[in-house]
């Protein structure tokens, strides 16, 4: 359990009634990628939810870090992971303000706010386009402003909910690189949700499937990135 960044056991979720969640247990370890994959309706985006502290499960223990979590604790784990939705909401202002934002509440310093914004709107492939309005970019480019937004908080658990699925080929590679660096240099875990089973295969440590809220079946960890 000391390597494990989520341990999860007898969780459930219920919406209207329904049960959305039924994983009796499930681990996450520190510095791995994982990818979620199974069909719409499978309890994928609602685990997310979940692991981000947005959303409490009905019933189970979900630990962090060694922990069982309290909701004493969530305001200042919510610091530590960061989601980033399918379709991710941004600020009506410029696309700098939209990376800043998380920095400033966390107190970072202006100069290693500047160094941060830069690097990362360098990585998703948005150099110079930091005074363009939120407003005025297109489903791919929202997608990668959010991308940008979590990156430069360096949390220590990244969340993404089907991060490819509006950014062009041209800068899926680039996209894949930047888990990569987040896991070697930042010892980040990576927890996505993806229909792209060699996507997932490629990238990932290790693939979770689920099916009904269930956890059908998990995958060899393979100790190493395969890039």
């Amino acid at each position: 359990m000391e390597n494990n960044i989520f341990d999860i056991k007898g969780l459930t979720h219920f919406y209207n009634g329904q049960k959305a969640l039924d994983i009796p247990s499930l681990q996450f370890k520190k510095g791995k990628v994982y990818s979620i994959i199974g069909p719409n309706g499978a309890g994928k985006t609602t685990l997310l939810n979940i692991l981000a502290f947005l959303n409490n499960p009905s019933s189970g223990v979900l630990r962090y870090d060694g922990k069982e979590v309290s909701k004493a604790d969530i305001q200042r784990l919510r610091m530590e992971v960061t989601l980033v939705h399918q379709t991710p909401y941004l600020f009506s202002t410029s696309v700098e303000n939209n990376v800043v934002y998380g920095l400033k509440i966390r107190g970072i310093s202006r100069d290693e706010i500047r160094e941060r914004v830069v690097k990362g709107l360098q990585a998703v492939g948005l150099s110079g386009m930091g005074n363009k309005s939120a407003r005025e970019l297109s489903g791919g480019e929202a997608q990668r402003v959010a991308l940008a937004r979590a990156i430069v908080l360096r949390p220590k658990v990244l969340l993404l909910d089907e991060p490819s699925a509006h950014i062009d080929v041209g800068h899926i590679k680039s996209f894949e690189g930047i888990i990569k660096d987040l896991c070697q240099i930042h010892g980040t875990t990576v927890i996505l949700t993806t229909h792209n089973l060699i996507q997932a295969t490629l990238l990932s440590d290790q693939i979770v499937a689920m099916r009904e809220g269930r956890v059908s079946e998990i995958g060899a960890d393979t100790e190493t990135h395969s890039y």
